[in-house]
């Protein structure tokens, strides 16, 4: 008996037309060219996954109801203005994963209508003003994953509606001021896995309504509060990643309204008393996988709307009561003290009692079970749910 044995592809090639959602399709199909085919009542086309080097002009002319063109994972090596002739009504513009290095003066100005634009993933190594002309409506634009390593002032100046800039997995070195003019309207910044190290003096001042900034991943060292002059409306920020061992004293005071921040992964060995003074409104701080030996009395005091604070994989033997001031934590405080060397005895007994009078829990760490999620020093083999601190009822 002879068998046969058949492989089946996951990532198949797919093509065709679907009239209920006016969408054409052509993936994986090794094509060198847009097809001159596509349905004029195309609202979407996706030419994916092929091997387009260029786009012939005239090739979406009649195409004047489509919203959406995905170009994604091609060829390409430019932009000209010629391509996009007939897409005025285009919402939406993917272009990444391709090898793009150029794009040509007003290539996009036949698509005023557009929302997104996507060219992540590309060979861009340096941007112009005039790459954005005629971009009046563009509210998302990704450069995620190219090779560029400055922004020359006022390279988004047209752009006055934005929203979301992705900037993540390039080679930017320095943040400076100018780099955003004309980007009142940005409440989306990502910087992250870049290799930055320095941000000037009011380095971010243009954008007074942006919303969260990444920087996670660069090559900070040092933080002060000339940084982040004017991010009036900032709500998130995350330098987890970097190399940071020095924060100044009221270094976030201008973040007024910052309610998440995330310093994982740092180099920081000390919360000193004022290090998060100003931080009125945040409710989620993230310290863990730093060096932190020592908190400073009343450090976390000003933070009087705190509800997650995670100290995981440092160096601390004990999170004394006085850390928080005279009055206790905000109720329901989430706390995350895994992979600490606590010493587990009378100082720790604010936390016992906050966990049996519920303003305090433990933050759930998925590979141990409830109850287990610190371990004491003290200890050898017990963990926290079977160590007695022996407290009295009148100890905080």
């Amino acid at each position: 008996m002879v068998v046969f044995v058949v492989v089946v592809n996951l990532q198949l090639a797919s093509c065709g037309w679907s009239n209920a959602s006016k969408e054409f399709s052509e993936v994986r199909m090794r094509l060198s060219e847009v097809p001159d085919n596509i349905p004029a009542e195309a609202e979407v086309v996706r030419v994916v996954q092929n091997e387009i080097a260029d786009i012939k002009p005239g090739v979406f002319s009649h195409l004047s109801h489509c919203k959406h063109v995905s170009l994604n994972s091609n060829v390409l090596t430019e932009v000209k203005k010629d391509m996009w002739d007939g897409l005025q009504a285009l919402e939406s513009l993917g272009l990444s994963q391709n090898s793009i290095s150029n794009i040509e003066v007003g290539s996009f100005v036949l698509i005023g209508k557009c929302k997104r634009i996507s060219l992540s993933k590309n060979l861009l190594k340096t941007l112009r003003k005039d790459m954005w002309t005629g971009l009046p409506n563009l509210e998302v634009l990704n450069l995620s994953g190219n090779m560029l390593t400055d922004l020359t002032p006022g390279t988004f100046a047209e752009l006055s509606c934005l929203k979301f800039l992705g900037l993540s997995g390039n080679k930017l070195s320095t943040v400076r001021g100018d780099m955003w003019v004309g980007l009142a309207a940005l409440h989306h910044l990502k910087l992250s896995k870049n290799v930055i190290s320095h941000i000037e003096s009011a380095g971010f001042s243009a954008l007074t309504n942006c919303k969260a900034i990444d920087l996670s991943v660069n090559q900070l060292t040092s933080v002060n509060r000339n940084m982040w002059i004017a991010l009036r409306s900032l709500e998130k920020l995350s330098l987890e990643g970097n190399s940071i061992h020095t924060i100044d004293a009221e270094s976030f005071v201008p973040l007024k309204c910052c309610t998440t921040l995330n310093l994982d992964s740092n180099n920081l060995t000390v919360i000193a008393l004022r290090t998060f003074q100003g931080l009125a409104s945040l409710t989620h701080l993230s310290v863990g996988r730093n060096k932190i030996t020592s908190l400073e009395s009343k450090c976390f005091s000003t933070l009087s709307k705190l509800k997650e604070l995670r100290l995981d994989g440092n160096l601390l033997s004990a999170l004394d009561f006085d850390s928080f001031g005279s009055r206790r934590p905000s109720r329901h405080l989430t706390l995350d003290l895994s992979w600490n060397p606590l010493i587990c005895d009378e100082k720790l007994c604010w936390i016992h009692r906050g966990l049996r009078e519920g303003w305090i829990q433990f933050h759930k760490v998925w590979y141990k079970p409830a109850g287990e999620e610190l371990n004491c020093t003290n200890y050898p083999g017990a963990s926290w749910k079977d160590v007695n601190l022996h407290c009295s009822k009148t100890r905080k």
